[in-house]
């Protein structure tokens, strides 16, 4: 877990053995959203997004752009910094980095046939009424796209209505 640059939030990390297609890689994180939405009963009102937020690079793209940690500035502030579970920060970050175990190729396509398992692309995630956020391949409401009833599919951007 990381402490946001602005100390405000949190970003979950998660480090691969080997090279993983972004389509399994975001199965396995929908898998685990939705495990810890069941578990913990949590609404996902302050859920951003998930990288990589596309399953297949298009054509002539870059891919992700992303805030990578320890920036400097925020670092300085106590932000932007690997926490343990009380949220206290590691004092040597590149040793923490450096003892955590990555995720096998195995171990991700287990994950992610949980998945596969519930019905449909956002598994227990759709049991849930909280919106589903733009970056996980839908548009916000600011996005001026007025959102559609009903649970949607990630692939057509409708998403659940807010409460």
């Amino acid at each position: 877990m990381e402490r946001s640059r602005s100390g405000d939030g949190g970003h979950l990390w998660m480090f691969f053995s080997e090279e993983i297609e972004a389509a399994q890689a975001r199965k396995m994180g929908t898998a685990l959203l939705s495990e810890a939405a069941q578990k913990t009963h949590i609404r996902f009102r302050s859920y951003d997004r998930m990288f990589p937020n596309q399953d297949l690079l298009p054509s002539g793209g870059f891919g992700n752009l992303i805030a990578l940690p320890l920036q400097r500035l925020s670092r300085d502030a106590g932000n932007s910094v690997f926490v343990d579970e009380q949220f206290n920060s590691y004092a040597d970050q590149w040793a923490f980095l450096d003892s955590v175990q990555r995720i096998t190729a195995q171990q991700v396509n287990a994950i992610a046939t949980l998945a596969s398992a519930n019905t449909g692309p956002l598994g227990n995630l759709a049991k849930f009424d909280s919106p589903i956020p733009h970056a996980v391949g839908q548009k916000k409401e600011t996005d001026k796209q007025a959102p559609t009833t009903g649970n949607g599919s990630l692939r057509t951007g409708s998403r659940t209505p807010a409460l």
